[in-house]
């Protein structure tokens, strides 16, 4: 029998309460090293709160969140992209006014490694840096099938092209972890399959670990390789995407009892 890999992420236990209303009650899961997990469940689950507390947006109200075994919940955020976890939002954050590799390159700069000092006088070694990264958004550009609008206003991208834009800006952060929030909202069909592929790939090629949510099921059924279901904070399921799809507590929540007893 293969050895079970020690968990990526572990969340452990964790709730948030806002002004009194809990948001997540002691949910418990972990990210296992190079899967794409989904995590699905009805508006208002709390699957986008799950993320905010892993990136620091928020802090947590109880529990704990491990990152290779290290505690990350009173980390601030920065730390925790540096750390190796990196991800997008729902409503889309590029920067509009910047270039399509522009846009990219504020990812990769996360990873510079010359002095801000020889930065700021043009240092031989940060000219050569500097070229280094450059060299690298084009690489990732060219992964996310965007290599010919590196020159374009990412203001001007369609937005299934700036979907693609964000997820290739959080990969060039060379995390471990790549936490995608609803990156299908707004796709067309076409655009959809074509943001299956890149997870595909970008988990088997680049060696990513892919957590998402998403409302799509087809997505969610189509490349998971496992499925967390929230409901109302709590955590109802953890399971295959065929497992999950015949739960009886999952088709609840999604139709309502009725059509459970149906």
């Amino acid at each position: 029998m293969r050895p079970v890999p020690e968990p990526l992420l572990e969340v452990l236990k964790v709730s948030k309460v806002f002004d009194g209303v809990s948001a997540l009650d002691s949910v418990s899961f972990e990210v296992r090293p190079g899967e794409i997990l989904a995590i699905i469940g009805p508006n208002g689950a709390g699957k986008t709160t799950l993320f905010n507390l892993v990136s620091r947006v928020f802090p947590l109200s109880a529990g704990d969140l491990r990152l290779q075994g290290i505690s990350i919940c009173h980390m601030p955020a920065h730390r925790i992209a540096t750390l190796g976890i990196a991800r997008t939002f729902q409503n889309l954050q590029v920067f509009g006014h910047m270039t399509v590799l522009e846009n990219v390159m504020v990812g990769c700069h996360i990873q510079g490694r010359a002095e801000m000092l020889a930065a700021a006088v043009r240092a031989r070694s940060a000219k050569a840096e500097e070229a280094r990264l450059t060299a690298r958004s084009s690489d990732i550009l060219h992964t996310v099938g965007l290599e010919d609008r590196a020159d374009e206003l990412a203001a001007n991208l369609p937005v299934g092209q700036q979907r693609l834009l964000e997820i290739g800006r959080a990969i060039a952060m060379d995390p471990k972890l790549l936490l995608l929030d609803e990156p299908a909202a707004g796709l067309t069909t076409r655009e959809t399959t074509t943001l299956c592929h890149l997870v595909q790939r970008v988990r088997d090629e680049l060696g990513l670990t892919v957590a998402l949510i998403e409302h799509d099921m087809s997505m969610v059924m189509g490349i998971s390789d496992r499925v967390v279901v929230l409901d109302h904070g709590q955590k109802i399921a953890d399971a295959s995407p065929n497992e999950v799809q015949n739960d009886a507590k999952v088709i609840a929540a999604y139709l309502g009892e009725d059509a459970q007893e149906a």
